[in-house]
């Protein structure tokens, strides 16, 4: 018995130190790739995987590249280890795999076609993601931690939380300070600590005329603001936890204590980046701190979590954590990424704070939209086996909490959209807002139309995106839309397959509910045909040339044959559900591919 739980713990312990050397390799690789970036060494080698010339002048961008092969190596040895045991946390294993080797690919196409700012901004915000996944994958292969004696202050957990989300953003400011030649905007050296010392017009001021001296001044405006939130909140963390006995209670400890180091080193890092006169090995270094506070905190977190579900067998669930599941943050996140895409697809210059401002606004569309909807499906989630522990209908929140968050976030964001991005975005906001509310919902209990009625407000996002910065509509928005609405049709009849128990409890009107999977898999395959005769209309109506011809070919051939694969396996409810769930899984995998693609090859 001990011999076999020694070799569990020996076995546990080699995973976690896998995930720990992916983890350090991952912030080396956002080390050199940032360097190779300021000192401007990343276009000596517009080649992949081989550089022209000799081998020591670029040596460097071997090195980061080396580093990137032996990142996605442990990366999938660590996921091949996982599988072999059939262990728990797989899952994560298959993320951190995923998007490391996405990272990879970005990089190389960054590389040979000498891609704009925005892709390398895109590359620094995946970095991010990725380090919070092995982060979360490092903390998830530990042993169970002890119960603490006294129950934790949950209050505590949502700082710390609200902490991470405005740390990401800060860090996607810096990015954008970084990509788009801001960081020099408001001036450099001592003297321009404080106020911005505007490189166009000399003027000396706290809040500058020109967008890019904006951007430099909000990096530095939000950076002073999370001193002052973080200080405190990280403070009580490390006496609350001192006050705890245990091993996890003393990592949060001392996870809680390095963060409070580091958050004087990155002040100080800032300075000393605008001191030097944004010095290369300054700015990297900036980059180094922010990552490594991020993993800490998120980690301090991560114990907090686990010390948590000791003491009480299962996580707390605060008031903040309800509110963030009324924003549906996976659905706000694909709303964002296409809308992201839309962006990227327009034509003209992008301007980096009115894309920030104009984001932010639609993310509160979108929250104010889903909000609502939790309000009004209160009864039907209480009714589904997923959703009745939502906050609305386990009783958590009262149901007019609810009402005023969503209605106060579309009262502010909808006129914002219109006075300061522009009237179509705002009335595109609004129609995916009403028909979300107003048709989608109130229809999916009655009519099975209620599909295609959905899928419009779905496919509003990446057209929203355009429009932001064009203000007008063009063929390959509409393309966009056409992409994104045939999408929505077989991807949400594969979940309606999956969740059809679900569904029936809650008397939802689906095709896979009112039909028998002979239909649904029939009109999966058609509909699976539409979608690739839509991939390809930027080709035919746009100026989408070879390349992304052969890609949107190839994967929709791909995506196509699995839809097919649907009439050869049993005409049994599990053998449906599986099918199913991994046609789900590929058409999560289909859309950012082709999305990309559209991107790389416009």
């Amino acid at each position: 018995m001990c011999i076999r739980s020694c070799t569990l713990l020996k076995r546990t312990m080699s995973y976690r130190i896998n995930a720990f050397f992916i983890l350090i390799l991952t912030i080396l690789l956002m080390s050199l790739g940032a360097y190779l970036h300021d000192a401007e060494l990343a276009t000596s080698c517009p080649t992949w995987p081989l550089c022209p010339g000799r081998f020591a002048d670029q040596i460097l961008i071997y090195f980061h590249r080396f580093v990137a092969l032996c990142l996605i190596v442990l990366s999938f040895v660590l996921s091949w280890r996982l599988k072999k045991v059939k262990h728990e946390k797989l899952k994560w294993s298959y993320w951190v795999s995923g998007l490391i080797f996405l990272q990879a690919i970005l990089g190389a196409l960054t590389a040979v076609f000498n891609l704009p700012a925005i892709i390398s901004f895109v590359h620094l915000l995946l970095s991010l993601v990725t380090v919070a996944y092995i982060v979360v994958l490092h903390d998830s292969l530990a042993e169970k931690a002890e119960s603490p004696k006294n129950e934790l202050p949950h209050l505590l957990k949502d700082f710390l939380l609200v902490l991470l989300i405005l740390f990401f953003v800060q860090s996607l400011l810096g990015g954008l300070v970084r990509h788009t030649g801001a960081a020099s905007a408001c001036g450099i050296g001592i003297k321009n600590l404080i106020y911005c010392t505007d490189q166009i017009t000399q003027s000396v001021s706290l809040w500058p005329m020109r967008a890019a001296s904006q951007l430099q001044m909000l990096h530095r405006i939000i950076g002073i603001f999370l001193f002052l939130l973080a200080l405190p909140t990280l403070v009580v963390a490390f006496f609350q936890y001192s006050s705890f006995e245990g091993i996890t209670a003393k990592k949060a400890r001392n996870t809680a204590l390095l963060s409070l180091i580091l958050i004087f080193v990155q002040v100080y890092s800032g300075f000393y980046n605008i001191a030097s006169s944004l010095a290369v090995h300054a700015t990297v270094f900036h980059l180094i701190i922010a990552s490594g506070l991020m993993a800490f905190i998120l980690k301090t977190r991560l114990y907090h979590q686990e010390m948590e579900l000791s003491f009480d067998g299962k996580e707390k669930i605060t008031l903040f954590s309800d509110i963030l599941e009324l924003f549906k943050p996976r659905l706000a996140g694909l709303v964002m990424v296409t809308m992201l895409i839309g962006a990227l697809l327009a034509p003209g210059k992008i301007y980096f704070l009115d894309i920030f401002v104009s984001f932010a606004l639609i993310f509160m569309v979108v929250a104010s939209a889903t909000t609502l909807n939790c309000w009004m499906e209160k009864d039907i989630d209480a009714l589904m086996e997923r959703t009745k522990q939502r906050a609305l209908p386990s009783g958590r929140m009262k149901p007019k909490t609810a009402l005023w968050i969503g209605l106060v976030l579309g009262l502010i964001s909808l006129p914002a959209l219109y006075f300061i991005v522009n009237p179509l975005t705002a009335f595109l906001g609004l129609l995916a807002h009403l028909m979300y509310l107003l048709a989608y919902t109130p229809l999916k209990r009655y009519s099975a139309a209620a599909l295609f009625v959905g899928a419009v407000p779905g496919a509003l996002p990446p057209v929203m995106g355009w429009t932001t910065l064009t203000g007008s509509m063009d063929v390959i928005a509409w393309c966009l839309f056409a992409i994104l609405f045939v999408w929505q049709l077989p991807h949400f009849l594969a979940i309606s397959v999956y969740y059809r128990g679900d569904y029936e409890s809650a008397g939802i009107k689906i095709f896979a509910r009112k039909s028998n999977f002979k239909s649904v898999r029939r009109d999966i395959f058609l509909y699976t045909g539409v979608l690739m005769a839509c991939a390809l209309a930027p080709v035919w109506w746009g100026d989408f040339g070879k390349h992304y011809e052969v890609s949107a070919t190839i994967l929709s051939l791909l995506f196509l044959a699995w839809s097919i694969y649907g009439f050869f396996i049993e005409n049994t409810e599990d053998a449906m559900r599986q099918w199913a769930r991994r046609y789900f899984f590929g058409s999560i995998i289909y859309l950012p591919l082709l999305l990309t693609a559209m991107v790389f090859f416009q």
